[in-house]
């Protein structure tokens, strides 16, 4: 077993604490992104990969594309279309829109009104996800602000279902301790 600063799995109290922060650059921390997945899921009878895949396989496809933009090969905007994807989505899935083209801007208002509470400011992060014209070159802005987007309705979404279940289980609790 590998110890020391390269092991992964191996952090301090300070470090993890640090997780939960967002970082200088304003980067999300991954590893709260991904532990709130888990919470996504839902209680249907269907299997967790069913439920997941139309969300989180274009999600990571993002991710990869990411990774694999540079000089030689832009990707910028079809990982910008897969983090739209995958928004698109989680607000089917989620209940937060309809699916209808028409009701997608109000339905992105509705869903992120709480966290941008300007109007106008929501207007400028949500122009980066209209089609780029034709002959125009993607702005990798516009690939940060769509991951951005899906990352916080996906946390959003968790934290929210998580605080439910934490709701639920407490009044459960209190009742089985009224009826002993």
């Amino acid at each position: 077993m590998q110890h020391g600063i390269f092991h992964p799995y191996r952090r301090d109290l300070k470090s993890r604490s640090n997780l939960c922060r967002r970082r200088e650059d304003g980067a999300a921390p991954y590893r709260l992104v991904v532990s709130r997945f888990g919470q996504l899921h839902g209680r249907t009878g269907v299997t967790e990969e069913k439920v997941a895949e139309p969300i989180f396989w274009p999600y990571f496809q993002g991710l990869a594309l990411i990774a694999k933009s540079d000089v030689h090969l832009s990707a910028e905007e079809s990982a910008r279309v897969a983090f739209i994807t995958s928004l698109r989505a989680a607000l089917v899935h989620y209940s937060a829109w309809d699916g209808e083209e028409a009701s997608f801007r109000d339905a992105l208002d509705r869903a992120f009104q709480p966290i941008i509470t300007e109007a106008e400011h929501r207007a400028i992060v949500f122009a980066s996800l209209d089609p780029i014209s034709d002959g125009a070159q993607p702005i990798s802005e516009n690939v940060v602000i769509a991951k951005q987007l899906a990352d916080l309705f996906l946390v959003k979404t968790a934290r929210d279902r998580w605080q439910q279940s934490l709701s639920d289980w407490q009044a459960r609790n209190v009742s089985a301790e009224a009826l002993s």
